[in-house]
């Protein structure tokens, strides 16, 4: 009787379980427009668009970057096939791509740093409650390409940026 039971509650524990196991961990965050967080801190316009201009900034630079690593990731292994190795070139190569990711690192770091001052004290405390792990979790996608363009979007929408129709002025 009691494996009559056991799995019928077995497999109820698993269907109401699933959603809780499935439920996607956000990657990233952009809490400065999440309107709970912009109520919970009491974020104003005026520091939702510096914020958003910091971050755009920082997307950009590191664009620069991720285009200057790109060909630097399939040097290294070339270099190492090679029948001649040559040592220095390597070094110099695997050197350059730790110096870019480095700048990477620092941009981001610099970035959030720029963004805690752009928030009063209260703001930022009250955001560490709204979101305890904010500081090491990403604030964008890895690429940051859907958050460009969403933000170039909203720049072509903004009021006196529009083109105006044909023989209306």
């Amino acid at each position: 009787m009691y494996r009559c039971l056991s799995l019928p509650i077995l497999v109820l524990s698993f269907a109401l379980a699933s959603p809780l196991l499935s439920a996607p961990t956000p990657s990233s965050i952009e809490w400065w427009n999440d309107a709970e967080t912009i109520q919970a801190i009491g974020l104003t316009a005026a520091q939702r668009h510096e914020i958003e201009s910091l971050v755009g900034q920082s997307l950009q630079r590191r664009a620069q970057i991720d285009a200057q690593l790109a060909p630097l990731r399939r040097t290294i292994p070339n270099l190492l096939s090679q029948p001649d190795l040559d040592d220095q070139t390597v070094l110099h190569t695997l050197d350059t791509q730790m110096h870019l990711r480095g700048a990477k690192r620092r941009d981001i770091i610099t970035m959030r740093m720029q963004v805690r001052k752009v928030l009063s004290a209260t703001q930022f405390q009250q955001l560490l409650v709204v979101h305890p792990k904010v500081m090491r979790q990403s604030w964008v996608s890895r690429t940051g390409s859907a958050y460009m363009r969403r933000v170039s979007k909203q720049k072509d929408l903004t009021p006196g940026t529009q083109e105006q129709e044909p023989g209306k002025q």
